[in-house]
């Protein structure tokens, strides 16, 4: 275990080791030691002895502009979760001052805490179990935290929320605002059911106008979008091979996304089903033009996943920067589109190649319903099989169109099959 005289631009310049997680004892404090992890992730750790054997305490996680000194462990304050090397090594000397006043703490109470450490035991103890439990934390740290976050709980006003979804309405929209106000709502409505002060009284009440009905989003990409989308697609790696996949196999993104290579074998992808959801597609035999998008994404080192994250074991996360990417290569005219228009555009390709809507459907993952759901177990395996092989092959035929004559040949031969099967 390395020795080594830690300074605050170490810390921050301290890279992750493919593999391997590295510890570094701290030449100035003796006991404290920083633990770099192969994700990156940066933990200060005072290190103690009972009954002559090493133990470890988690004292914080590394961030250049974390805390520059660690509370009294005795007065039950919340303690930081991000520490700066100052603030490491006061909160090591508190510790061994102490070690008892850390392993066994005061309780926290929530009462006197800011926003977002309310907020974070919502999502702990409430949304833990939640599928939406990312998109949550997601709003929160980018809408929420920056306006909200230090501001202690109950002091926060109806008004100061109200001012955050104007301000969100405005440079977001009015659905994202409506989204981060209900969210706002849920952790104030929570900690006022189940916090630690019996007098707190949620400041936001349900508003009583009936909400305007929201409209389906309808765009779909035209032929001629496809072959744009394709083309610009195939300059941006794993970002491109994503998109491609999306639109030939219609699943949601976040199943693409995290796609992992042992879910994969020979041409058949078993899609995981997660808790609390109705249903997926199971599995699906993928076509040629699939696989070969897929033999085209470079497998990463110590990553399970198709679509590799940056560090360690997770799958990308960089769709904002992707998106804006791929529209840089495409016509300025060209009206916007999202990721999950190419799950809509791939279904209406379907009906449109006359592929019977049952089965459809079931590619899409889409739960039978009523009795029918409760008797019809089949897996449609072969149904599904064909009808991405002829979205497939439409598409491979939009973007790789193949010369006339073995177009006018493909079509002869199709006219004689469909004879044949008419005698």
């Amino acid at each position: 275990m390395p020795k080594k005289r830690l300074t605050e631009e170490a810390c921050n310049r301290l890279k992750p080791t493919a593999g391997k997680q590295i510890e570094y004892l701290d030449a100035v404090l003796p006991g404290l030691m920083l633990r770099v992890s192969y994700g990156g992730a940066k933990t200060f750790v005072a290190v103690y002895y009972v009954n002559h054997r090493t133990k470890t305490f988690k004292l914080g996680r590394y961030h250049p502009d974390g805390a520059d000194e660690f509370p009294d462990p005795e007065r039950g304050e919340e303690w930081p979760r991000d520490l700066t090397l100052a603030g490491a090594r006061d909160a090591a000397r508190k510790f061994f001052a102490k070690p008892s006043a850390f392993l066994s703490p005061k309780s926290h109470s929530l009462a006197k805490a800011s926003f977002k450490v309310v907020a974070e035991a919502y999502l702990e103890r409430h949304a833990a179990g939640f599928r939406s439990k990312s998109e949550l934390e997601r709003c929160l740290k980018k809408y929420v935290y920056p306006e909200l976050g230090e501001k202690p709980f109950k002091g926060i006003k109806r008004s100061e929320v109200i001012t955050l979804r104007s301000d969100i309405a405005e440079n977001h929209g009015a659905r994202m605002a409506d989204t981060v106000f209900g969210i706002v709502r849920g952790v104030m409505r929570w900690f006022e059911a189940e916090g630690d002060d019996d007098d707190y009284v949620c400041p936001i009440k349900a508003r009583k106008q009936k909400a305007a009905p929201k409209s389906r989003r309808k765009r779909i990409l035209t032929p001629d979008e496809i072959k744009l989308v394709w083309k610009a697609a195939g300059q941006l790696g794993p970002y491109g091979s994503l998109v491609k996949l999306l639109l030939l196999t219609a699943q949601r993104r976040d199943k693409v996304v995290t796609m992992r290579w042992a879910d994969i074998e020979e041409d058949v992808w078993t899609i995981p089903s997660e808790e609390r959801e109705k249903g997926n597609a199971g599995k699906l035999r993928l076509p040629p033009l699939a696989m070969a998008v897929l033999e085209g994404i470079p497998k990463i080192a110590e990553c399970s996943y198709v679509f590799a994250g940056r560090y360690g074991d997770k799958p990308l996360n960089s769709f904002s920067q992707g998106a804006e990417e791929i529209r840089k290569l495409l016509p300025t005219t060209m009206p916007r589109w999202t990721l999950h228009d190419l799950r809509r555009t791939a279904r209406t390709l379907m009906t449109d190649l006359r592929i019977d809507d049952r089965i459809a459907e079931q590619v899409l993952g889409h739960a039978i319903e009523g009795v029918e759901g409760v008797y019809n177990l089949s897996l449609y395996f072969e149904q599904k099989a064909e009808a991405l092989a002829r979205v497939a092959g439409y598409i491979q035929q939009l973007v790789e169109p193949a010369p006339a004559n073995v177009v006018a040949l493909a079509a002869r031969k199709a006219r004689v099959t469909e004879a044949a099967s008419a005698q």
